[in-house]
Formats: C-alpha cells, structure tokens, sequence
C-alpha cells in the first residue's frame, strides 16, 4: 500500500505539470533535489533511484533520503494517502537543501 502512496505521488506531480507548468515541475525538481542532493538527474545512466521502507521505525511518519546512495526511505505508518502526502510535502519541502542523510 505505502508504494502505491507514493506513485499517487509521483502521478500528482504529474498532474500538476498539466494544469500549471511550473508548479509541477517545480514539486518534481524540488523531490528530486531532496532524493538526490541535485536540481536534475546526473547524466551517468548506471545512477539508479533506490526507494526502501521504514518498517523498522513504525512510527516514523516523514521520509529519508540518503543522497550518496541515491536512496528515499518512505514511511510505512500512513494509511491514507492525504496523510503521506501531507508528510512527504513537508519531508521535501524542508530536505531539499543538502546533502547526505537527511
């Protein structure tokens, strides 16, 4: 359930592109600057985006993002998806900038 969270995610990026330009594709610049630690994707194709859960950690309700291995944690305590989107935002919105585990 937790990886259809976040490809409902990924598709509301999407969606966002189709009805603002922009806003879109600043939600996806701003997810990738916090997975990766860069604005675009390195050109080295053999870089691959490694998403893990957190079910170690059940009540850990923001994400990770380990940026030297290209890895984004993602909680597995929200069952709805307005709750991990909510907290993906902030996990973004506040990670972005940096790098290492953040």
């Amino acid at each position: 359930m937790v990886f259809l969270h976040l490809y409902s995610y990924l598709y509301l990026c999407h969606d966002f592109i189709s009805l603002d330009k922009d806003s879109g594709e600043e939600m996806l610049q701003d997810l990738l600057q916090f997975w990766t630690g860069f604005l675009q994707l390195p050109r080295d194709t053999s870089c691959k985006l490694i998403v893990k859960y957190c079910p170690q950690e059940p009540t850990k309700v923001l994400a990770e993002a380990d940026t030297c291995t290209v890895t984004l944690r993602i909680p597995t305590i929200h069952q709805w998806y307005e709750d991990f989107g909510k907290f993906m935002d902030c996990s973004v919105g506040h990670g972005k900038v940096g790098f290492g585990r953040l």
